[in-house]
């Protein structure tokens, strides 16, 4: 297992999972500032598609490990998720390596779960989630094979015995006509749904804009004119999200309305009016034809 990312790539993703968690607080059907909980709201919302305002939590005392869950029709998912303390992160500058105990939670789930004599207790939550799971594979309309799916997500990676007790619990329980199921979500997973993963490469220090004769207006900080819109699109489509500084990228990802409009430039030619936000290093060169 490899613990040593880039570090720059590194504390960008924890910066922009802190960021994203922050932003949840004002979303939440509860008041919270406990980073593990957020977590937990941002998993669901990031995997699962889940509002957090009707995402099902057990993570209490006694939840049988299961901390939110999701219910559908040919398949119910339960999650167990782990975030380490990001300042030592940051200070450590190394992934949090996660050991077999963390894959043996996934086991502890998939018995809860199917517990039919309902030996174990688990609390009000948890028992709420093994009650929907019987109801929704015993009715009516549910498929023969109905998935019960484990997710283990965490921001950090498994070591090799993990890797190993992974496999061995997929073999186990994923042979039983695949309605056992066991997946995990880790750290390039969470980094690729912040979409820190389309920074790769050099960020520009500075690139050439060809405003239309006579409305050119800049200084050294900041530039305004009509462009063709085509040239914004090459240049995302070049450095993708390094164009952008981190504040900029986090408002800019998953939103449907950006990627509508980036599709549409594919297909604008004419002259349109354009607001940049830079990255401090692009600065804009007197020299620029206006």
């Amino acid at each position: 297992m490899n613990t040593n990312y880039a570090s720059t790539q590194f504390l960008d993703t924890i910066n922009a999972l802190r960021t994203r968690m922050d932003r949840l607080q004002e979303t939440l059907p509860e008041f919270t500032d406990d980073y593990h909980r957020l977590f937990v709201y941002f998993v669901g919302q990031q995997f699962e598609e889940i509002p957090p305002d009707i995402l099902n939590i057990c993570d209490r005392q006694n939840d049988q490990k299961i901390d939110f869950y999701k219910v559908e029709e040919s398949r119910f998912v339960a999650y167990q998720c782990k975030l380490p303390e990001l300042d030592r992160l940051e200070e450590t500058g190394k992934l949090e390596p996660f050991g077999p105990d963390l894959v043996n939670e996934a086991e502890d789930i998939l018995t809860f779960l199917t517990d039919t004599a309902g030996t174990a207790k688990g609390n009000k939550e948890a028992q709420e989630a093994r009650n929907r799971y019987r109801a929704a594979k015993g009715s009516e309309g549910a498929e023969p094979s109905y998935l019960l799916e484990v997710v283990l997500a965490f921001f950090g990676k498994l070591t090799k015995p993990a890797q190993d007790r992974l496999d061995e619990l997929i073999k186990k329980w994923g042979s039983n006509n695949q309605e056992f199921k066991i997946s995990i979500r880790d750290y390039d997973d969470i980094a690729a749904e912040l979409n820190l993963s389309l920074i790769a490469g050099d960020r520009p220090k500075e690139f050439k804009l060809n405003f239309k004769s006579g409305t050119g207006v800049h200084t050294d900080e900041w530039g305004y004119g009509l462009v063709p819109a085509i040239t914004f699109f090459e240049l995302f489509d070049k450095h993708r999200m390094a164009l952008f500084d981190l504040n900029v990228r986090y408002y800019l990802e998953r939103s449907s309305v950006n990627w509508t409009s980036l599709h549409c430039l594919n297909y604008m030619d004419s002259l349109t009016r354009i607001a940049m936000i830079l990255p401090d290093n692009v600065a804009i060169r007197r020299s620029l034809n206006s």
